[in-house]
This record gives C-alpha cells, sequence and structure tokens, in this order.
C-alpha cells in the first residue's frame, strides 16, 4: 500500500481531516471496503470532491494486493497509480466503475422567496474529456417540512460542458403553496463526480422581505462530521439570522445548542425527526431565556451533536434590504 501523492499534507481527504495513516488503519481492519463505504460512513469525497481520484486509485492499490475486484473497470495496471502527482490521475484513461450519486439541498417557498438549483456538468480542466460521457441524468425529489415526499420530477438529463438552473416551481408544477423542506438529486450512472454537486440559490424579488439571489453548497451525508455546526454571526449589528436545516437521515437528530460569549452562555435543546426540515430565525431559539442580542455581537452560535444534518445560515441586512448567505 503507498502512501499518498499529495506529497505537501498528510491529508488524504483534508475536508473530513482523514490522513493518510488513518486511511491505511481502515484498510488493515476491513479489507473489503469500496469507496461508497468510505464516503458514507468517513464522508471521504462528499464536500469539494477533490480527493475521490486519489482515493479510489488508493483503494484499487489496496484491493489488487488482496486479488479483489478493482473500483475501476477495464484492465489498468497497478503501475498506473504509482505516480508523483494526483494530476497524474487526469491524464490516465482509466474509468472507475459507474454508480447512482444523491446530493441534497434546502427547499423553500415562501412570500417572495423561492429556491432554484443549479449543476454544472463539466469536466475538469486537467482532463481532455468528461468521464461521464456525452450527458448526465438525474432526478430531483422533494420533501416536505415534516418528512412527507411532495413530488418527484421527470427525469431530466444535462449535456457535457453545459449548466442548467431548476427552479421549485419549474421541476415541481402540481406543488402549490408555501414549501419548507428538502430536494434531494439523484444523479444516474456516474464515473465521477467532477462538477456535478449541486449549488442552491435562495431568490426574492426584493419587493417584500428584501433582495436575494444567495448560493449555497450541497451538504447531503450520512456520516458523523468531524467538528460542530457553528456560526459566529448569530447577532451581527444590523443582520438578522436565519437557519435552515434538514435531517436528511432515517433517524432523529438531538442536540443541544449554545451562544457563548465571554462572559455568558445560553443553551437550549434542537429537536428534528427525519427527514424533516426547519426554516428558523435564530433569535427564537432563545425565547424562552431574555437576552440583549447587543451583548452577543462577538460570539459563537454552535450545535454539539456531529450527527449529519444540513444546515445552512442566511442574513437579512435591514439597512440595504438585502439577504446574503453562508455557503458552507
Amino acid at each position: 500500500m503507498r502512501g499518498t501523492t499529495n506529497f505537501e499534507s498528510e491529508y488524504v481527504c483534508h475536508c473530513m481531516l482523514l490522513s493518510n495513516e488513518k486511511l491505511q488503519q481502515i484498510l488493515a481492519e476491513r479489507k473489503d471496503i469500496h469507496f461508497a463505504d468510505l464516503y458514507n460512513e468517513y464522508g471521504v469525497g462528499s464536500q469539494c470532491a477533490s480527493c475521490e481520484w486519489e482515493v479510489k486509485a488508493l483503494l484499487d492499490d489496496h484491493r489488487a494486493e488482496l486479488g479483489l475486484q478493482w473500483e475501476t473497470d477495464g484492465t489498468p495496471r497497478r503501475e498506473q497509480f504509482k505516480r508523483r502527482s494526483w494530476l497524474d490521475l487526469f491524464r490516465e484513461p482509466f474509468e472507475p466503475l459507474k454508480a447512482n450519486y444523491r446530493t441534497g439541498l434546502f427547499a423553500m417557498r415562501k412570500g417572495e422567496f423561492e429556491t432554484k438549483i443549479v449543476i454544472s456538468n463539466l469536466g475538469f480542466p486537467e482532463n481532455h474529456f468528461n468521464p461521464n460521457g456525452h450527458r448526465v441524468r438525474f432526478q430531483v425529489l422533494l420533501d416536505g417540512e415534516h418528512g412527507e415526499r411532495l413530488g418527484a420530477s421527470k427525469i431530466l438529463s444535462l449535456s457535457s460542458n453545459h449548466s442548467g438552473e431548476y427552479s421549485l416551481s419549474h421541476l415541481f408544477p402540481s406543488v402549490r403553496g408555501d414549501v419548507i423542506g428538502a430536494f434531494y438529486i439523484d444523479f444516474f450512472n456516474l464515473r465521477m463526480t467532477n462538477s456535478l454537486r449541486p449549488y442552491g440559490l435562495l431568490e426574492s424579488d426584493g419587493k417584500g422581505g428584501g433582495a436575494a439571489r444567495c448560493h449555497y453548497h450541497d451538504k447531503y451525508a450520512l456520516f458523523m462530521d468531524p467538528g460542530y455546526f457553528q456560526t459566529q454571526w448569530a447577532f451581527t449589528a444590523g443582520q438578522t439570522c436565519w437557519m435552515a436545516v434538514c435531517n436528511c437521515q432515517d433517524i432523529p437528530y438531538e442536540s443541544a445548542y449554545f451562544l457563548r460569549n465571554s462572559e455568558r452562555l445560553l443553551s437550549g435543546h434542537f429537536s428534528l425527526p427525519p427527514k424533516h426540515s426547519r426554516w428558523i430565525r435564530v433569535s427564537d431559539l432563545f425565547s424562552h431565556e431574555p437576552f440583549d442580542p447587543v451583548e452577543f455581537r462577538e460570539s459563537l452560535f454552535y450545535f454539539e451533536n456531529p450527527q449529519h444534518v444540513m444546515m445552512w445560515f442566511f442574513w437579512h441586512a435591514e439597512s440595504a434590504n438585502c439577504w446574503v448567505g453562508q455557503h458552507h
């Protein structure tokens, strides 16, 4: 088993802080392991996805040593993966196995607000071809605030080197009225994620609650996160902070939450059943404990339970009457 090809870092997956040492320990303990297992259990490749080629090559090294089926199809030689730069992974013609891939985003239509999905099907610049072929196929599912399935879009396709923007109303014309919930985007038969992880857009026409075109990232995952869900700007002067949260798992999310400054600590308990979603003004979470928001201009708001949920923060700036979003 060789080491990571990124000589400047100990990490194979920077987003989840998975070191090469930890990966080798996992492979030693679980011989017959696939990339999907690392994705679902450790979050490898679930954030920026830039480590996907690297990790699949490392897995092929491991599986070849044990005489197990490759993570890639075709007949690649083991020497192909003994490279000095991860960029070489884009230059050599091997094809990972096809697999379905799910992503997730907050969905809302309320007042003047409506969310959209933006998807780009691009090959990486280092690669002369798109490993997913001439087009990709996908379907969008819409769940409501209480986990009920509100709709499923038709099967959509997106050509290579094209992008698409899809509104809730366009995808689900039969769904009427206000919606708070989650989009689940299922891609079919992908070889690599590449640029396909979608963005959400929180849009508003600006006539009532303020102008908005805030982008936010897909955050679908089923693993334990390596840290807290948090923001340092829950009570920034002149701004109202809102939180969008979707429990994409089949188990409840239960967590203590805290607001801490240099002198005080406020707390409460948050509960979100499986597949439920909420759109919450952060100050409402502390209505049980009177406090002056001015005291918490410099503070940290965080959830203690690292069980993964999809969470985003947005701010309404009153003076400018516009919205901004924390996309990660």
